[in-house]
């Protein structure tokens, strides 16, 4: 498959509107939401995770992560729920998550 960036409209860290941080897409299921991306947390980047529609799993690879105020280490798993909003994430010096988008 060819990497392609990503937007943010299916991993929707960000809210409308808001420009999402550089990402690229490691793989998708065709037909569905479903997609695995690479993304990449700027140093000073902060903000809640809006609900969507569908289950993403955001497992911290490098940097550090602070999830509801709380310090993460690579390997950590942050589970979202389809229809809830994700916990305020904060990275400081920045940090590379993989997002894993359930499909729909």
């Amino acid at each position: 498959m060819v990497q392609r960036g990503d937007d943010d409209t299916v991993t929707r860290l960000t809210g409308p509107g808001a420009p999402g941080p550089p990402a690229e897409v490691l793989s998708s299921t065709p037909g569905t939401a479903g997609v695995s991306v690479l993304v990449d947390l700027p140093p000073g980047w902060a903000r809640r995770v809006p609900p969507t529609d569908h289950e993403r799993l955001l497992i911290l690879l490098e940097g550090s992560v602070r999830a509801d105020g709380l310090p993460l280490t690579p390997r950590s798993l942050i589970e979202i729920p389809a229809g809830t909003a994700g916990p305020p994430i904060a990275t400081e010096e920045g940090a590379r998550l993989l997002v894993k988008v359930g499909e729909r």
